[in-house]
């Protein structure tokens, strides 16, 4: 779709939409967010009688068939096997989008240390899963990636992650911890949103906006640690007891009404972990927020 004479897009696998020149088809080898190869495909929009391009993945690897797996150019595409524990074959860098989705035999994963990039809802609705390690040479997860993982309780995140799309860890109803890499450059919306016994989360520097949604129905989160750049904050956990601000000043509370002057927060009430997690239990009954207007927000399109 063309706006301003450019195109909109999305990766195919961090999920970060981009705004891009026709141009730059012809340059753009990479996503600039998480690295993952790239091309451009030309198509005719009928309804609106417009060029546009889509994002398409472009790896170069290895092609095989074995014990059930389907690998073509270095990405897995297809899985017909019946065992009950995933281990992605060696050869295989990407995981293509919604390749084991709704699989319910599978329950334990193990993402191998050649893979780098999860595709989109790769491993969504698939509810028996119980246990997940994921490669530690992963640079991006695909939105809705381990969506509905009803069984999942904990996994682990290696630091190298740089990004993940939206809706990550979406109604994985019995995971109660899940830690992001503070320094990674993008993460979708929602993360953790209906993860009913999460304890223990975080949001990553690159993060902004945190409204009602980020956290609904994380009704049993007792620990968050809040990124540096996070301008708009609510959590309605009434267990929180422990929140950790790496920038507790400048923080103001959310004005009731309109033209209504926003109070600052002490800092000194912020830099305290729990006197910080009374003071968003207190505001979250009041059905309000703490803010800091003065940051500078995240663009959601990522201009090429």
């Amino acid at each position: 779709m063309a706006i301003d004479n450019r195109f909109m897009g999305y990766c195919p696998f961090c999920g970060k939409p981009m705004l891009f020149l026709e141009e730059h088809t012809k340059t753009v080898r990479s996503c600039p967010v998480c690295e993952a190869p790239i091309t451009f495909r030309e198509f005719i929009d009928l309804e609106k009688d417009k060029l546009g391009y889509e994002i398409l993945p472009d790896f170069r690897g290895e092609s095989f068939a074995r014990d059930g797996y389907t690998v073509e150019n270095g990405v897995l595409v297809g899985y017909d096997g019946t065992a009950d524990e995933i281990v992605t074959p060696k050869g295989a860098v990407a995981i293509a989008p919604a390749v084991f989705k709704g699989n319910k035999r599978i329950k334990s994963v193990v993402i191998s240390d050649d893979v780098q990039y999860v595709g989109k809802e790769a491993f969504c609705e698939c509810e028996g899963i119980r246990s997940l390690s994921i490669s530690k040479n992963i640079k991006a997860i695909g939105n809705s990636a381990f969506s509905h993982c009803r069984r999942l309780e904990r996994v682990t995140v290696p630091a190298g992650l740089r990004a993940a799309g939206y809706a990550l860890f979406h109604f994985c109803e019995n995971l109660t911890e899940v830690l992001m890499p503070m320094d990674m450059l993008h993460l979708g919306g929602c993360p953790y949103s209906f993860c009913k016994k999460l304890k223990v989360a975080n949001i990553p520097n690159c993060v902004t906006h945190v409204d009602c949604v980020w956290f609904q129905c994380n009704d049993k989160l007792e620990v968050l640690t809040v990124g540096r750049n996070v301008d708009v904050l609510f959590c309605p956990s009434e267990c929180l007891r422990e929140l950790y601000f790496a920038d507790p000043e400048g923080w103001y509370f959310a004005a009731p009404f309109p033209n209504r002057r926003e109070k600052p927060v002490p800092k000194a009430t912020l830099a305290s972990p729990k006197a910080a997690a009374t003071l968003l239990r207190k505001l979250s009954r009041e059905h309000t927020s703490i803010s800091r207007p003065d940051t500078e927000s995240e663009s959601y399109w990522l201009e090429l």
